[in-house]
């Protein structure tokens, strides 16, 4: 599913459109198929820790108008083990797999865009913390060790939460 929106939003807060999108799919898929979901920062949906969906946000940036979104959401439906090659099979599922069972796709595509749809508005509103919450809620990261580059420099750390923007905070182990 590809989307195109115009937020009426500072462009430096088009990073968070990402954020929103990531919890209005995993939001939909648990209303839709009711397995259990979790979030990969900052783009990734998975079940049972494959990969069933992927979010893409480019911005088409302008000196004369407001900024252009292109959403891309990927969800694996339908997909079986036959349609993917052999290097995939331990990290990608799809609902079918999943739960052993097809979905009709027209009923998930109406929860995706219910969902899309409110928290747009959430985002456009600038009410992030809800949705940073519901985030955390569907990725538990906090606590987990990273490896993250900063100024060209690599590093380890721990993630102690997200920024208002989106960004992981990750304490690194001087405490810095």
């Amino acid at each position: 599913l590809s989307l195109l929106v115009r937020p009426q939003v500072d462009t430096i807060r088009l990073p968070q459109l990402t954020l929103a999108i990531a919890v209005a799919t995993a939001e939909a898929l648990v209303e839709y198929c009711a397995l259990p979901v979790r979030l990969k920062w900052p783009n990734d949906v998975e079940i049972h820790g494959k990969k069933v969906a992927g979010i893409l946000s480019e911005a088409v940036l302008g000196t004369c108008v407001s900024p252009v979104v292109i959403i891309g959401i990927g969800i694996n439906v339908n997909t079986t083990l036959e349609h993917l090659p052999p290097e995939l099979h331990q990290r990608v599922t799809s609902l079918a797999l999943a739960s052993g069972h097809l979905w009709p796709r027209l009923p998930l595509m109406a929860v995706l865009l219910a969902h899309l749809e409110r928290l747009y508005q959430v985002f456009q509103q600038g009410d992030m913390p809800p949705i940073l919450q519901r985030w955390l809620h569907y990725g538990p990261i906090i606590g987990r060790q990273v490896r993250f580059t900063y100024e060209s420099r690599a590093g380890t750390g721990t993630v102690v939460g997200l920024d208002v923007d989106g960004a992981l905070l990750v304490q690194h182990p001087d405490g810095m």
